[in-house]
């Protein structure tokens, strides 16, 4: 079990830009997708309340005259959209006011379990990291969501999709506060990732010698920090909603939980 209590982050601002989700639910929101009778960001909010390592917690993008979380004790901090995510954790991480390492999760995986955040938390804390970043191998998130649609990277260790919660020592955000916006702004490109991570990298992706190790040691370089990519068990990490299907298959999977 996490030895600590941790301040957490719900990303959960947007932009105006329609996209295929947003014209599919009518809503530019993500975070505010109402899902089995209660809007998406209120499943991040149970999961990380129910783990029993979080203190206090900030959903970032989503002001109180948007969604009302007066029924949640202890009610949550809400600060209103700044535009973009930097911007938002900026925001979120200002209100805080923290030194000490917290969570950081995207309002967008509902299904998100407080079993998942535990593992995260423990080997990030046993590993004693300053940015800590799930991993799921392909194998993992085809047997819990077969068919979810996920982006994978083939990496030497296999094939993974990245998670939406992350292990996050403040002063290394600040440090690298441009670098932060260049890799949230190219979040959906791998290739321009791994150009953003400098000489070398992008070679070995296109040869398939890519090992996790040298993305670690490239991110502890860049940012000054030590970084683990943390390879979870727990496929929930991973399986964001970014399109109409994705939402259609959480819906399903909720629907037999209840």
């Amino acid at each position: 079990m996490p030895i600590g209590r941790y301040d957490a982050i719900i990303m959960a601002g947007h932009d105006a830009q329609a996209t295929p989700l947003s014209e599919a639910t009518g809503q530019s929101c993500k975070a505010l997708i109402p899902i089995a009778g209660q809007p998406m960001v209120r499943y991040l909010i149970d999961a990380l309340r129910a783990s029993g390592c979080v203190a206090r917690l900030a959903v970032a993008g989503i002001a109180p005259e948007e969604l009302s979380l007066e029924d949640v004790s202890p009610r949550p901090l809400q600060l209103p959209n700044q535009g973009s995510m930097v911007a938002n954790l900026v925001a979120a991480l200002e209100a805080l006011q923290t030194s000490e390492p917290l969570l950081v999760a995207s309002a967008d995986i509902p299904l998100l379990t407080p079993q998942a955040i535990l593992d995260l938390v423990t080997r990030c804390e046993q590993e004693q990291v300053d940015v800590g970043y799930p991993i799921v191998e392909r194998q993992v998130m085809e047997a819990r969501f077969p068919g979810s649609g996920r982006t994978f990277r083939r990496l030497v260790e296999g094939d993974f999709a990245g998670g939406d919660l992350f292990y996050l020592r403040p002063s290394v955000f600040y440090a690298n506060a441009d670098l932060f916006a260049g890799l949230s702004a190219r979040r959906k490109s791998a290739w321009r990732l791994a150009r953003l991570m400098g000489a070398g990298i992008p070679l070995r992706m296109i040869l398939g010698r890519l090992h996790i190790s040298d993305l670690e040691k490239r991110a502890q370089r860049l940012l000054g920090a030590y970084c683990r990519g943390i390879i979870s068990p727990f496929a929930e990490l991973a399986m964001d909603i970014d399109k109409p299907q994705h939402l259609e298959l959480v819906r399903r999977v909720l629907a037999t939980q209840t």
